[in-house]
């Protein structure tokens, strides 16, 4: 039976065939335990970064972006009038990406 840190998307994705993933977390916890649990899976790079702004990520150089739930946890408040920040936030990210 696989632990929880092994079902996460990275690793479902990597038994799909994905072998070249950067995986970016603001927690640099997150990014710490993970690099640790899957340091025997060569192809995945775990990053600790801000999504509105990935400058260690070169442009040009992803093919696909999969975004898991940060999206929706920058958005808050009415979704016909947000909150400034949040449409902020969310086009940082989206133009970043």
């Amino acid at each position: 039976m696989l632990s929880l840190l092994e079902k996460t998307v990275p690793i479902e994705l990597r038994s799909l065939g994905y072998q070249n993933q950067i995986c970016i977390d603001f927690s640099g916890v997150v990014v710490q335990r993970m690099s640790q649990t899957h340091a025997d899976k060569p192809g995945l790079e775990w990053i600790v970064g801000d999504v509105r702004d990935m400058q260690q990520i070169t442009d040009g150089t992803i093919d696909i972006a999969f975004d898991k739930g940060t999206l929706d946890s920058m958005i808050s408040g009415s979704p016909w009038d947000p909150p400034d920040i949040v449409k902020e936030n969310t086009k940082r990210y989206i133009d970043e990406v």
